[in-house]
């Protein structure tokens, strides 16, 4: 946390002190102590020489930080107090690199203003920036010269179901989803107890408990016809279910059978450059290198589950990439690559 944030949270913590008079006009090792336990810091972490300029700044810069607390230090009671009994600490203005944040997130904000979820914080960040007298410059360099772009997708069928998803999460009711397969020309109603939305690849999922699968399943709102509430169904809680738990071992957003394997990767020279600054799992370790020059190869270990979307990413790579273990993937892999060449083949023919 920066210094300054660590300043705003010490001149909190001295104000409550001061205006409670708990304990009566509280000595600068009774502020210490106070600011500590607010921070965690352990004891000694917060010098007096520090509260003796927190408390200066509260009297002295009111220019900059707009508070002008009446403190003084009693020589009677040896401890400091309000004069006025009634101050109360005014909030402190933000200052123009915190504006600046502030506007800067707004405008990230804004390239999600198409889906109904985020209109509301779209608002209140408006109201935020009028409020703090925000100045539009950074917004118009957004704007104006394309300093930031984002890769959107140009069409996401289902966003309609996020908001009302959302709420049905929150307030624990049970639904009833008509999903329709990619792999299927049907559709079929599944009873489902929503827990948790993720987001993949521009595609959002509600993660939930299916009664009719008796298990933890995953459903595309890409795939999804119809979505209502049932009423007169219990919800089944999530018994301890964790988001993190859950996806830990998973690249993507599909489990099979939720086993992982220990995969062993080895990228080429260049390639491994890329997976060394962005990691294709967090399970990611860097086992050896071998070779030298170009034909240097770089190897990595994972504890992930070789599911369709890992799958999906490693054919990407090309040749960039061999799969050493488990040979089962490997396998899978090779006869992945074997379907594409028969597919050009017979095209070429």
């Amino acid at each position: 946390m920066p210094a300054n944030k660590y300043a705003a949270i010490r001149y909190r913590v001295i104000h409550n002190c001061l205006s409670k008079r708990f304990p009566d006009y509280p000595t600068k090792e009774d502020l210490i102590a106070a600011c500590e336990e607010a921070l965690g810091f352990d004891q000694g972490g917060i010098s007096a020489s520090t509260i003796e300029k927190d408390l200066w700044a509260m009297k002295n810069e009111t220019t900059m930080m707009g508070i002008c607390a009446p403190i003084k230090y009693s020589t009677t009671h040896r401890g400091y107090y309000y004069t006025d009994p009634g101050y109360t600490l005014t909030n402190m203005p933000l200052t123009d690199v915190d504006m600046e944040a502030i506007y800067f997130a707004s405008s990230i904000l804004s390239q999600f203003q198409g889906m109904k979820m985020f209109e509301q914080f779209s608002d209140a960040i408006d109201k935020i920036s009028d409020a703090v007298n925000l100045t539009r410059t950074l917004d118009d360099d957004l704007d104006s010269s394309g300093i930031i772009k984002f890769d959107k997708a140009p069409y996401f069928k289902g966003d309609h179901l996020l908001n009302d998803l959302a709420l049905t999460i929150k307030n624990k009711k049970v639904i009833n989803l008509l999903h329709k397969g990619f792999e299927s020309d049907a559709a079929y109603n599944h009873t489902v107890h929503p827990y948790l939305l993720k987001e993949f690849r521009k595609r959002w999922y509600v993660v939930g408990w299916s009664d009719a699968m008796n298990a933890i399943r995953t459903y595309g709102l890409d795939r999804i016809e119809e979505m209502r509430v049932i009423d007169g169904i219990e919800f089944r809680e999530s018994q301890g279910f964790s988001a993190e738990a859950f996806f830990k071992y998973v690249y993507g957003i599909s489990q099979p059978d939720g086993k992982f394997a220990k995969v062993q990767l080895s990228f080429t020279r260049t390639q491994s450059k890329y997976i060394a600054t962005q990691p294709l799992h967090h399970s990611q370790t860097l086992v050896k290198e071998v070779g030298s020059g170009d034909s240097r190869r770089v190897i990595y270990s994972y504890e992930v589950v070789p599911n369709y979307e890992f799958k999906m990413q490693l054919l990407s790579y090309a040749d960039k990439v061999k799969v050493l273990k488990p040979k089962s993937l490997a396998d899978d892999i090779q006869r992945m690559i074997g379907s594409m060449a028969a597919v050009y083949k017979k095209s070429s023919r």
